[in-house]
Parts: structure tokens; sequence; C-alpha cells
């Protein structure tokens, strides 16, 4: 059921709009990111937008990081929570 997910996820991302922005891709995989539960995928989805990253020149890399930085919900540990 995991691999029938990752798999349909994967189709996904490679359907997308060949001519789209980059940073519209990105945007698309932090959302996914943000709405999956499963670890593996969340993984898959990590290493999908280690790839976009790499291929962007320098200015359209940092507004990808600044949309990452925006968007991308992080996860915090139990004592992270209790510190705050």
């Amino acid at each position: 059921m995991k691999r029938t997910r990752v798999f349909a996820l994967l189709t996904l991302l490679i359907g997308m709009n060949i001519f789209a922005s980059n940073l519209n891709n990105i945007d698309k995989i932090v959302e996914a990111i943000n709405i999956t539960k499963d670890v593996e995928l969340k993984i898959v989805l990590v290493e999908e937008l280690d790839k976009q990253l790499q291929g962007m020149n320098k200015k359209e890399f940092y507004e990808a990081l600044n949309l990452i930085n925006k968007k991308l919900i992080l996860l915090e540990t139990e004592e992270e929570k209790n510190n705050i």
C-alpha cells in the first residue's frame, strides 16, 4: 500500500507541467511534504525537493529557500516543545 502511494505521488510530480516555473514545483512538493503522514513518502519527497533545488540558478535557489522556510512545517521533538 505504501509503495502504491509513493508511486502515485511520484507520478503526479513527474506529470507536472514541464513548462511550469521551478518555484511552482517547489511549492507543490513542500505542500505534499506537509500533508503526508507517511515517513517513507516524506523521505522520497525531500529527495525530490533536493533534486529540484540542485538544478536552479543562484537567484531561483534563494527564492526557493525563502519559500521553503515560509511554508515547510517542521516537526518538533517533545524536548523542544517542553523548552518553549
